[in-house]
């Protein structure tokens, strides 16, 4: 992958409990529209897009945030 997201900091213990609830949704996300992110691109993407997934109300509305937070970052970084 050309552009690169921000990678993650060191995690608080919190951060990563909540890295290991979201990463396989963000990892069918990121099958599912091709984004190629590795690993450490997937954490940041949550880490961003914590505030948001926090208040999701289904697995939907979280891909869609997820979405939405990965198509934000791609345009901040071109």
């Amino acid at each position: 992958m050309a552009q690169q997201l921000p990678v993650a900091q060191a995690l608080p213990d919190g951060q990563q409990r909540l890295l290991e609830g979201w990463l396989p949704l963000a990892q069918m996300a990121n099958l599912r529209y091709g984004w190629g992110l590795s690993a450490a691109d997937l954490e940041a993407l949550i880490v961003v897009a914590a505030p948001r997934l926090r208040g999701a109300q289904s697995a939907l509305e979280a891909q869609a945030i997820l979405w939405f937070t990965y198509q934000r970052l791609k345009a901040s970084i071109l």
